[in-house]
């Protein structure tokens, strides 16, 4: 059955317009000019016209014969392209511009391929090099399968990811595997298929970019060491997926920078999990229209890394700065959750949050920031505005995010809260500290709220309530793909 199609050709190209970031680029400029800070190499500009049909091959011949530094040029107009993987491209693509350069799938994408060789399933595969992809925008909203593959335990007709970026996976194994992926002024689009043969929602795409480990599951005997690499994702659109961009796999040699981007109409417009030691840099975003949380930082990886070497001595450090999160769903707008505390501390350190100068328009029933089992985190400088249950809740819980039970017991510790501002928010309680808190700091301006049953908290200027006001307990959640997919 065919999928419905939900947006015209003609309102796409509306939002499009309202999501481009144009890069000023003008008609017969050189674009490796534009690109000469950040960018790899210099180099020759080879331009690929649409056909007005399938372009995969003209531009697959494009970037593989390319030397190291060229600038592939695509004009402006709507290409067609079925599923590539570019392997150690060192150089740009660039389009005319998000509002005019627009990419569709070919479709069927080839996924029995992917699959048998072991892949992430995807349709733009990025294995190694270093490059820049800007000024376009890349689209699944079109009715029909998207992939050949038929599966209806997992995705059904939808697509995984729209690309994937990764140093190494089973085809590809080099001496020393990285990656230096720039991704700017883009706007990705998911389509719809209003959950007809489809996954659990109605986005027939679950994933915008994909930033890890590329492998489905880990093969018997082959080792698989954490992503290697430098991403950033800046001045792009995301509308419409379950997750707009994921970090998954990170290693200590890796960092991640989502950047001035605008994230709408998603599950969890970004999620992380599963890094090691990686730096992860969330800054001056914009999340509205999510339809569960905005932000999910945790540790899981459901057995996929469990032939991975991980250094026990290195935490990962993530940072959100600046970022205005619009909540409209009554969830935990950002919701950090460690659970490698609750399993085996010893081989997994905690992970090390700073959450700074945000802003958070909460609704009733929603939830600024939940710190679950964080250790070491700084709440920093925030502000809180509309009405919520409360704006930020500091505990320990035994369990996973889907209320799976952990063997060990598991405490937030050593939280500081400092200079954020409630004004103008309305909740039952500003910040909440639940029994299992140990040795947290709160300072306020002496107008806030706080309850905190936990042990040894330092509260200062704060106006305390009584107990047993937690709020939002764990909520039952369905599983999300990575729970469903490897059953």
């Amino acid at each position: 059955m065919k999928k419905l199609l939900f947006l015209s050709f003609a309102a796409s190209c509306i939002l499009i317009a309202s999501c481009s970031k144009d890069s000023g680029l003008m008609p017969g400029s050189d674009p490796a000019l534009e690109y000469s800070k950040g960018y790899p190499a210099k180099g020759p500009v080879v331009v690929v016209p649409p056909t007005g049909a399938d372009d995969t091959d003209e531009l697959s011949q494009a970037i593989n014969n390319a030397d190291p530094g060229s600038v592939i040029k695509l004009l402006e107009g709507v290409y067609h392209l079925n599923y590539m993987e570019i392997t150690e491209f060192k150089g740009c693509i660039i389009g005319a511009g998000p509002a005019k350069t627009i990419i569709y799938p070919v479709t069927p994408l080839n996924y029995e391929i992917q699959f048998g060789d072991n892949l992430v399933p995807c349709w733009l595969r990025f294995t190694g090099g270093s490059f820049i992809i800007s000024d376009m925008t890349i689209s699944t909203d079109l009715e029909g399968p998207i992939h050949d593959y038929s599966d209806e335990t997992s995705m059904g007709e939808d697509l995984f990811a729209i690309m994937v970026l990764a140093d190494y996976n089973d085809n590809h194994r080099p001496g020393e595997p990285f990656q230096k992926a720039l991704i700017k002024n883009l706007n990705m689009i998911g389509g719809r298929d209003m959950g007809i043969n489809g996954y659990l929602t109605d986005q027939n795409t679950i994933l915008g970019i994909w930033c890890g480990s590329d492998f489905w599951w880990p093969v018997e005997g082959l080792d698989y060491p954490l992503t290697n690499g430098e991403f950033t994702i800046t001045n792009c659109c995301f509308d419409n997926f379950l997750d707009g961009a994921e970090g998954f796999g990170l290693s200590e040699y890796a960092s991640m920078k989502v950047s001035n981007s605008g994230f709408s109409n998603c599950l969890w417009p970004l999620y992380f999990t599963a890094n090691h030691g990686s730096r992860i840099d969330i800054s001056n975003n914009t999340f509205s229209r999510s339809t569960d949380s905005d932000v999910i930082i945790e540790d899981l990886d459901w057995g996929i890394l469990s032939n991975t070497y991980i250094n026990p001595e290195v935490r990962s450090h993530y940072t959100l700065t600046g970022n205005v999160f619009n909540v409209e769903s009554p969830a935990a707008s950002l919701i950090l959750w460690d659970n490698y505390v609750a399993t085996s501390p010893e081989e997994v350190p905690p992970m090390k949050i700073t959450v700074k100068g945000n802003t958070f328009n909460l609704v009733d029933g929603s939830s600024g920031i939940w710190a679950i089992n964080s250790q070491d985190a700084n709440i920093l400088n925030n502000r809180f505005k509309g009405s919520c249950l409360n704006g930020i809740m500091i505990e320990g819980i035994q369990a996973d995010r889907y209320g799976n039970p952990l063997p060990l017991e598991a405490k937030a510790k050593n939280v500081l809260v400092l200079g954020n501002n409630f004004t103008g928010l309305n909740a039952v309680t500003n910040i909440v500290l639940g029994e299992k808190s140990i040795n947290c700091t709160i300072v306020g301006s002496g107008k806030e709220s706080v309850i905190d049953d936990g042990t040894n908290n330092k509260i200062a200027g704060m106006i305390k309530k009584p107990g047993g006001q937690i709020g939002p307990t764990i909520r039952d959640n369905f599983r999300m793909w990575r729970g469903i997919k490897h059953h």
